[in-house]
């Protein structure tokens, strides 16, 4: 899972293999893409956000309240795929969902925003 630490804005990504991780950033980029297609962002939008992976930097989050956030999504996720809605569907559901670490904000409103400044 990916999430903005500032909009908690997360992408699950899914079906990830050893080889993957050889070019981690290129796959993140191209699964990001994907998943920016059906989400429902402005086309204008989710071209900023990947201008911006020209270079990725991903790290541990030391924020006790982004991870408290990111353990609920984890069990959102295994609820939603067990009653067979699909990836894309599921990554939806997570930023339309409330968290506490945002003030009970929802992620992708914040992720929108953040977008047009």
């Amino acid at each position: 899972m990916i999430t903005n630490n500032k909009t908690l804005y997360s992408f699950f990504l899914f079906g990830l293999k050893a080889d993957d991780f050889k070019h981690f950033e290129e796959v993140v980029r191209e699964r990001v893409f994907k998943l920016l297609i059906e989400s429902g962002l402005a086309q204008s939008q989710f071209e900023k956000i990947l201008e911006s992976m020209e270079i990725i930097n991903y790290s541990k989050t030391s924020n006790r309240s982004v991870v408290a956030s990111m353990n609920d999504m984890k069990r959102q996720i295994e609820s939603y795929l067990e009653i067979g809605n699909d990836i894309y569907e599921v990554n939806r559901k997570l930023n339309k969902t409330p968290y506490k670490a945002i003030g009970y904000k929802y992620p992708v409103k914040l992720f929108s925003e953040m977008l047009k400044s």
